[in-house]
Formats: structure tokens, C-alpha cells, sequence
């Protein structure tokens, strides 16, 4: 695709969003639009279904309910962007940068892939349905709005989400293995069955969340915050924490007492 073409569907899109005549809703389903500049553009509910957007550049684009349903996102810069109840189910986003987006409830579910069979007979109700899981690993997500996102079974390995908002977001058997979560907000997130293992949790605060079955073996939790329920569950224990005094066999209560004592006495 032309930028002179890109521009002209831009044209269109911009009239069908404020419902002017001669508007068309811009369609860029299994199109090639890698390493184009769509940045600033406003293409909200744009349809990119299956389209090919690697190294593309998307600064500060507009994608709200957008449909990137099984895109090419690989090495893309969405930094700022706005992808807010987009539909990112099956998306490629290995290596992308979503630096401060905005993707509150934003579907990044599995996706599914319907083809033809095997012997190439043409049979319109009969297909192969081969589902196709959404990837977001090795991307550097820094302070991004997940809120309320739907990222269960999402593969999110490897991926740097330092200071996100996740309050809230479905991450049921998302495989989050050696992810930085520093500092997220996960208060009220289901990481139920949520693989963990080796991840960086530093400051993250977890009240609230549902974390049956998820796996935290080796992950960094040196000041994370835990409710009750989960400082007790056994899935935690399987982290790295701070040592307590106990640990160290302090009795703190002493400690404090004699303290107190020389303080009082100089």
C-alpha cells in the first residue's frame, strides 16, 4: 500500500467517524502495511484483520475498538496509543513497544484461524478451525493501562510491564515466565493457573488477586504487596522474599524494647 492510498482510506475513515457523506469505515484486512508511519492518525474501529504491520509506526495512533484480530505487530511502535476495547485476539506483538498505551479492556485472548482442508476440495461449511495464541513476548510495555484487559492463555513471556495498571485483568494461564511486573498493579487480577515462573514482582501489589494454581517458582517477590489470603497460599511460598528478622533469628519485639530502653536512658 501507498501512502498516497493510506491516505485517502484515512480520508474516508475520518468522515465515516463523524458521520459525514461519503464516509467508509477503513479496512485494511490481510493488507501490507510493514514499516508504514500511521502515527497521530485516528483509526478507530479500523478493521486490520490479519494485516501484516511489522515495524510499523504507530505513535500516539488512535485504535479504540479497533479490530487487529490475528495482526502482524512484530517490532511495531504503538508507544502512547490508544487501543481501549480493541480486539488484539491471536496478534502477533513479539517485540513490539507499547510504552504508556492505553489498553484498557482490550480483548488479547486466543485467537481462532479458520482454512480450507488438507485435500483442497472446495468445501464452504467444512474447515479446519487451528487456534492461535495471542503473543505479546519480548515487548517493553512500560507504564501501559491494562485495566480490565482480557489476556488469558496470552503468551507474555520474557515481556517488560514495569509500572502497568492491571487492575483487574483476566490473566488466567497467561504464561508469564521471566516477565518484569515491577511495581504493576494487579489488585483484583485472576492469574489463576498464570505461569510466573522466574518473574520480577518488586513492589507489585496483589491485593485481591486469584492466584490458584499459578506458578511462582523462583520469581522475585521482594516487596510485594500480599493480602492475608495470599501470603498464606502455598503458590506463593514458591517465590524469593525479603528475609523477615525471624529468618535472620531476631526477635524483633526485643529488640525494639531495648531500644526503647537506651533511648530513654542515652
Amino acid at each position: 500500500m501507498s501512502q498516497t492510498e493510506l491516505l485517502a482510506i484515512v480520508g474516508k475513515h475520518r468522515a465515516f467517524l463523524t458521520k459525514q457523506p461519503g464516509g467508509v469505515r477503513a479496512s485494511f484486512k490481510l493488507r501490507d502495511l510493514s514499516h508504514m508511519d500511521l502515527s497521530g492518525l485516528n483509526l478507530a474501529e479500523a478493521d486490520f484483520s490479519g494485516a501484516k504491520l511489522f515495524g510499523a509506526r504507530m505513535v500516539d495512533c488512535v485504535l479504540t475498538g479497533a479490530s487487529l484480530y490475528a495482526a502482524d505487530l512484530r517490532l511495531a511502535n504503538l508507544e502512547r496509543s490508544d487501543l481501549r476495547r480493541a480486539d488484539l485476539r491471536g496478534a502477533c506483538m513479539r517485540g513490539a513497544v507499547l510504552n504508556q498505551a492505553s489498553m484498557a479492556e482490550a480483548d488479547l485472548r486466543e485467537g481462532t484461524i479458520m482454512h480450507v482442508r488438507k485435500d483442497g476440495s472446495i468445501t464452504p461449511h467444512e474447515f479446519d478451525a487451528v487456534p492461535v495464541q495471542t503473543e505479546l513476548s519480548c515487548a517493553t510495555v512500560v507504564g501501559a493501562d491494562l485495566s480490565r484487559a482480557k489476556l488469558s492463555n496470552t503468551f507474555l513471556v520474557q515481556s517488560d510491564l514495569t509500572d502497568c495498571i492491571m487492575r483487574g485483568a483476566k490473566m488466567a494461564r497467561a504464561n508469564l515466565t521471566n516477565t518484569n511486573l515491577t511495581g504493576c498493579d494487579l489488585k483484583g487480577a485472576d492469574l489463576t493457573g498464570a505461569n510466573l515462573t522466574g518473574a520480577k514482582l518488586h513492589g507489585a501489589d496483589l491485593t485481591g488477586a486469584e492466584l490458584g494454581l499459578a506458578r511462582f517458582a523462583g520469581a522475585l517477590m521482594m516487596g510485594t504487596i500480599l493480602d492475608d489470603n495470599a501470603r498464606r497460599a502455598e503458590e506463593v511460598l514458591e517465590g524469593i522474599h525479603a528475609p523477615t528478622p525471624e529468618d535472620a533469628g531476631l526477635d524483633l519485639s526485643a529488640m525494639l524494647v531495648l531500644h526503647s530502653e537506651w533511648v530513654e536512658t542515652g
